[in-house]
């Protein structure tokens, strides 16, 4: 640490402090803004997680935002830690946060607020808010005196404002470098979806339609092992890696990459009816009713965890990667919409599921819907996997200033 640095805790710095309010709304149209912890971002604030409600009811003068107040989740449902800086995007903009959020206002004479909430995304805070956090599963939460007696170093204002100018430019080069990465996978989605519909479209007079259930070799789920009880008694899941992997559906949202769950050998083998060995459809039983996925090959025994249905396809008759385009083209979207069960919780049955329609083509069209789709496919990864590494290197530098702000090396940054 250079010697002109300063370290102090955050509570003997020139700050004030408070919490949001957590007012009863009853679908008013008001004219305050009130924040919840899940629209607070690094990027700022979300507006459309925001609500409006009527504040001079509540006599709250003093829980008034400022332009450059910062904003810290110390409490929520998967949001503790998360931070922002306040910038109205109109400067009549009157808003309140929740309680959930505290809000840290320097008056700038020796840390500048920007600067405190950069210093908040390094590692080194994000370890403290982790050792403080309170909670192991729901609501987690961080007392106010943890975060004040956080340390913080700093230098004098003129080399924060340095500091805070080069962090912006790379926080705005990771933002635009994010956008590009999600208007390509984005546009990459509308053509690879529009093909599949025009395949569709131009294939239908060569089509016969059969009911799904009559192209199936197999349609089970969790349950089909047991009743709950069973199931409680002999099924045990667990965060460590064991014999097997329950596969569920945020698993494939998050390309199997964290957060897994396993299964232990006796598990696995009670559950003969849900085993996974690649190939097959995965569709949602409820909540995002319908939606489907692909069962990638891989060399670990694998088996379905609860609300979701397995399918398997004679491979003779339908290819199951044809299967699982059709159902992801817009003709095979509407055949499952239709078969939804529930206004609020949507919920499809295995009966409605054998009720899909399905244009079955000769193999010799099948397989070229799906070398035309795959190509596509490998041609967006590789366009996605460019901006990725861009992301990457932006990332590994801004973390790397980030460090430079614990060891005071600011100027070797540069």
């Amino acid at each position: 640490m250079k010697s002109n640095w300063n370290i102090k805790k955050l509570k003997d710095i020139n700050i004030i402090f408070f919490k949001g309010i957590s007012p009863k709304i009853k679908g008013e149209n008001g004219d305050t803004v009130l924040i919840p912890s899940g629209a607070v971002f690094p990027t700022g604030v979300n507006y459309e997680k925001t609500k409006l409600f009527y504040a001079k009811r509540l006599n709250i003068n003093d829980k008034y935002l400022k332009p450059g107040d910062i904003l810290f989740n110390c409490g929520g449902v998967g949001t503790l830690g998360r931070s922002g800086v306040f910038e109205p995007p109109t400067s009549n903009l009157n808003a309140i946060p929740d309680s959930f959020v505290l809000i840290i206002r320097s008056d700038e004479t020796e840390v500048l607020n920007k600067y405190i909430y950069y210093y908040f995304q390094t590692e080194f805070i994000q370890n403290k808010i982790k050792e403080n956090t309170r909670g192991a599963t729901g609501i987690t939460s961080i007392k106010v005196d943890a975060i004040l007696n956080f340390p913080i170093s700093y230098p004098q204002i003129s080399i924060q404002m340095e500091i805070i100018q080069k962090l912006d430019k790379i926080q705005n080069d990771l933002i635009l470098a994010k956008n590009n990465y999600s208007k390509s996978f984005t546009d990459s989605k509308i053509f690879l979806q529009s093909y599949i519909d025009k395949f569709f479209l131009l294939n239908q007079k060569v089509s016969r339609e059969t009911d799904l259930g009559k192209l199936l070799t197999d349609l089970s789920d969790y349950h089909a092992n047991g009743s709950y009880k069973t199931l409680k008694d002999h099924v045990s899941l667990s965060k460590k890696v064991d014999y097997a992997w329950m596969v569920r559906s945020t698993d494939f949202e998050n390309n199997f990459e964290n957060d897994l769950r396993y299964i232990n050998q006796s598990s696995y083998e009670f559950l003969k009816k849900s085993r996974l060995f690649g190939n097959e459809i995965i569709m949602s039983k409820i909540g995002n009713a319908g939606k489907v996925y692909y069962m990638p090959k891989t060399d670990k025994p694998c088996s379905l965890a609860m609300n979701l249905f397995l399918l398997r396809t004679d491979e003779n008759t339908i290819r199951s990667k044809y299967l699982y385009y059709y159902l992801l083209s817009s003709q095979g979207d509407t055949q499952i919409r239709t078969r939804l069960k529930g206004a609020t919780t949507q919920t499809i049955t295995k009966e409605n599921v054998r009720n899909i329609k399905v244009p079955v083509l000769p193999l010799t069209l099948q397989n070229k819907l799906i070398d035309k789709f795959e190509a596509f496919q490998n041609v967006s990864i590789e366009v996605g996997s460019i901006y990725q590494k861009q992301i990457n290197t932006i990332s590994d530098l801004r973390n790397s200033i980030f460090n430079y702000f614990l060891l005071g090396k600011y100027s070797d940054a540069l």
